[in-house]
């Protein structure tokens, strides 16, 4: 859901997500809920951007501080009295839930939607790429 809303946005390239330490340090780094993003992320050259506060969080972003700030509101708001069903778009249930962003420092991941599939015609095996047995011998 969350990607196709993203892939429909007039600038799908400027998404971001927000999240704040006790999310990085939480469920971020958290094995049991891949892909853990903390250290993995930064580790393979993703950037992620960290602020003390919303405000400084959208001056790095090149963002309206207040729009960002209101969104945040409505986020935690929502998140708080259980209601993230009511956001636009919906947030759904997850093994963690939602979670209202309180702790500084704030960060920022800039997303884009990605979707994949593989017609059947690859399967992973290891960290290489392999015909599916049902496209053997099958020409170009």
């Amino acid at each position: 859901l969350m990607a196709n809303e993203v892939a429909r946005l007039t600038d799908p390239l400027g998404a971001v997500v927000i999240f704040d330490e006790a999310i990085w340090t939480g469920v971020a780094a958290d094995n049991r809920y891949p892909p853990c993003m903390n250290p993995s992320f930064v580790a393979s050259g993703g950037e992620v951007l960290e602020a003390p506060d919303i405000a400084s969080l959208a001056d790095a972003l090149g963002m309206d501080g207040g729009v960002l700030g209101d969104t945040v509101s409505e986020y935690n708001e929502a998140v708080g009295a259980g209601a993230a069903h009511s956001l636009s778009p919906p947030r759904r249930r997850s093994p963690t839930g939602p979670q209202v962003l309180e702790t500084p420092p704030l960060r920022a991941i800039r997303v884009c939607a990605g979707m994949t599939y593989t017609m059947g015609g690859t399967t992973a095996a290891g960290r290489w790429m392999q015909p599916h047995e049902s496209c053997r011998g099958c020409t170009r």
